[in-house]
């Protein structure tokens, strides 16, 4: 079965929904107001078709709270005077949002080894499509170029840089005070870059995460992996106040949604974090390594990214697998480094079954790499 991906605009008359195809079991709905994301509407298709008054009514009694409190924050932020017996939910769905004036944003996309061309023009296109009135897009290949990805970037009208470190030449070539990175799997919504410029006015963030949904939803494996991948779905504003391993990397992070202060990538890190592939265990890195320097990290539900999940059943799988390794090693990584925290390291990890499995089978692996190191030691000894 397949879940139908679509969104409400509340700013805009809602329409009718009518039943789908019977191969479809659900429509999943992205409620959004002046295209802030409020939550989802999940809705069977045995209980279509709904008239656009039922349809009201049910976000209305499933998202009552955010609707308020935006309407409230845009009245605060606004400045206007409010005289006794104003409707401010009527008021704020009224009332124009400010315009601002916001710097130069450098957005990199990262290539991987294999890389599908198709999504790739999608997601400069998707690009091209941003509110942010000022941003440059760099395309950054770690190795050899694939074939037809010049002329793609041509078409998207983004500077392209290839061969070694190519992620670390691309952060030094950019010219935004913060650096946005996606993949070629990704497809940025509108809001995505205006919503990073209004999250980082407070010197002290270093990074800024958002969360990631799924384009589509129509075969087997985008299911898998959609049940299995822990994306972050949240659709609350969050910043971490010098709590080091708060930070939960199963629902927080990922590397074709994640934003960092150049200067931070630049002087705070060094090349080692980008001399491979850049992917969820270097994001983690770097994360943690804006803690524990004393930065902030904070998460904004404007700043949100659509994703191409892999199709293929085994491909899902194979994703997860490596995802699960990668969050595995950080956890390592980060319990070798702090031993005082490790109990509440491995807290975090509990809520990912897959996760503890990986680090279970890889600490298995290691104590089976010394012994038979130790083994080949003992036999060199005894030969001499």
């Amino acid at each position: 079965m397949s879940i139908k991906i679509t969104q409400i605009e509340l700013s805009k008359p809602l329409k009718p929904l009518r039943r789908l195809d019977f191969q479809i079991s659900h429509v999943w709905a992205l409620v959004r107001l002046d295209g802030e994301p409020l939550g989802w509407l999940k809705i069977q298709n045995e209980q279509l078709p709904l008239s656009a008054r039922e349809v009201g009514e049910m976000i209305a009694k499933e998202h009552t709270w955010p609707i308020y409190e935006h309407g409230l924050r845009k009245l605060l932020d606004s400045g206007l005077g409010l005289s006794p017996g104003t409707n401010l939910i009527d008021q704020s769905l009224r009332h124009t949002p400010i315009k601002r004036d916001y710097p130069l944003a450098s957005v990199i996309v990262y290539l991987p080894y294999e890389v599908e061309i198709s999504h790739l023009a999608a997601c400069l296109e998707a690009l091209q499509e941003q509110d942010h009135p000022n941003f440059e897009v760099i395309l950054a290949v770690n190795g050899t170029l694939p074939a037809g990805v010049n002329q793609i970037a041509e078409r998207g009208r983004a500077q392209l840089i290839s061969g070694t470190n190519a992620f670390y030449r691309a952060v030094q070539e950019a010219r935004g005070e913060f650096v946005s990175l996606t993949g070629a799997a990704a497809m940025p919504d509108k809001s995505w870059l205006r919503g990073v410029a209004d999250a980082v006015d407070n010197p002290t963030v270093a990074a800024i995460g958002g969360p990631l949904f799924p384009f589509d939803l129509w075969t087997q494996g985008q299911i898998i992996f959609e049940n299995h991948a822990k994306r972050p779905y949240w659709f609350v504003r969050y910043y971490n106040y010098d709590q080091l391993f708060e930070l939960s990397p199963e629902n927080f992070g990922t590397p074709l949604n994640a934003s960092f202060r150049r200067s931070f990538l630049l002087e705070e890190c060094n090349n080692d974090f980008f001399a491979l592939d850049f992917g969820l265990k270097q994001m983690l890195h770097l994360y943690y390594r804006a803690l524990k320097r004393g930065f902030m990290v904070g998460y904004e539900p404007n700043a949100l990214v659509w994703e191409h999940y892999p199709e293929q059943e085994a491909a899902a799988w194979k994703q997860l697998e490596r995802e699960n390794i990668e969050r595995a090693e950080f956890l390592a990584m980060a319990a070798r480094a702090n031993p005082g925290y490790r109990k509440v390291l491995l807290q975090k990890f509990r809520q990912s079954p897959a996760t503890k499995k990986t680090l279970v089978r890889l600490g298995l692996r290691e104590v089976q790499r010394r012994l038979k190191l130790r083994g080949e030691h003992a036999g060199r000894s005894q030969s001499n």
